[in-house]
This record gives C-alpha cells, sequence and structure tokens, in this order.
C-alpha cells in the first residue's frame, strides 16, 4: 500500500492511500482530523462510481452494518472495525495513519455498484 501526506501549514493533513480490492487497485483520499479520517474520495481505477465497502468476516473482523442495502444485496459491509480501527465508507477512526494503513490491508476491500442494488 503506497500512501502520500499533504499538508498545508495550519491545516488538516490529507492522505491519498492505494488500495488492492476485489475489482483492482483503488485510490482513497482522506482528509485527517484528530484520530477521525473523512474519506474525501474512493474510485477504483477502471470501476468510475463504485462504492467503498469491506467484507464483514475473518479473524478480528466484527461487522457494524447488518442492515444496509450493500449488506442485503451484496453481503458487503460499509461499516466494520478491525482491532480497534473503525473502517467506514464515509469515515475512519484510528490512533495513527499507520494504524490505519494496517487495518486496510488487513480488510478484504469489496467495492459494489450502487446502480446495482
Amino acid at each position: 500500500m503506497a500512501s502520500t501526506e499533504h499538508k498545508a501549514p495550519g491545516a488538516e493533513s490529507t492522505h491519498t492511500l492505494r488500495l488492492k480490492t476485489s475489482s483492482g487497485m483503488a485510490t482513497l483520499e482522506l482528509a485527517r482530523k484528530g484520530r477521525r479520517y473523512d474519506v474525501q474520495s474512493f474510485e477504483v481505477d477502471g470501476h468510475p462510481g463504485r462504492v467503498l465497502a469491506f467484507k464483514a468476516s475473518g479473524s478480528g473482523v466484527e461487522n457494524l452494518d447488518e442492515t444496509s442495502d450493500a449488506r442485503q444485496c451484496f453481503g458487503v459491509s460499509t461499516r466494520i472495525r478491525i482491532d480497534g480501527v473503525l473502517l467506514d465508507s464515509r469515515e475512519m477512526r484510528a490512533s495513527s495513519l499507520e494504524e490505519l494503513e494496517a487495518a486496510l490491508r488487513k480488510a478484504k476491500v469489496q467495492p459494489f455498484d450502487p446502480e446495482e442494488i
């Protein structure tokens, strides 16, 4: 996973991460505010319009999304917790960027097309 940090003096920091997903490589852009990382954009190479989601099973994975359309239609979750790190399609929470990157490496990222719901 490659990451890039951008920070203007006195401003929140932004991070660009490259992720391996079930649909191919993707770019995830985050804005950090303390422990919170707001998802600014998510784009899967060659598949515009896909939404960030995760496989909600596996060692140490806690599913926090039982009722969304994505969960009901595709069996994926838009909100999980791995080793105390919250991964969500809109916001993530971790003590450090390294902790967040480790959780994202452990997670199975499974984007979906919301038009298929």
